[in-house]
């Protein structure tokens, strides 16, 4: 049996399914957490899991790490940042196991914004 494959129309200038509304994202009005143990935006792959989480309507709220003379808390494109003031270093198992213990029992303390 062969079936037919129907097409969807699309806006010419966006390439979108006209049907495709803002109520029809998967996050649409859900906040999400996200911790990462490594530096926001200089990190790509926290950015990019970011991005597809705004994209999908998500509100976002992460934490990582944070080096000096970079804010603790701000807003980056409304996403609120949570920076663990750690700097990453590579010397050893018991350094990398103490940095990821140290990372998480801060992130554990920090408050979330009314």
């Amino acid at each position: 049996m062969i079936e037919s494959l129907k097409i969807q129309p699309t806006d010419s200038a966006s390439g979108v399914d006209p049907a495709v509304n803002a109520s029809s994202k998967r996050f649409a009005g859900k906040l999400v957490g996200m911790v990462t143990f490594s530096p926001y935006p200089d990190d790509p792959r926290p950015r990019r899991a970011v991005d597809a989480l705004l994209a999908e309507g998500a509100r976002v709220e992460l934490i990582c790490l944070g080096d000096e003379g970079i804010p603790r808390r701000e807003v980056l494109d409304g996403i609120h940042v949570f920076r663990v003031p750690l700097k990453r270093r590579r010397r050893g198992k018991f350094e990398y196991a103490y940095q990821y213990g140290a990372f998480i029992l801060i992130s554990s303390r920090i408050d979330p914004p009314l």
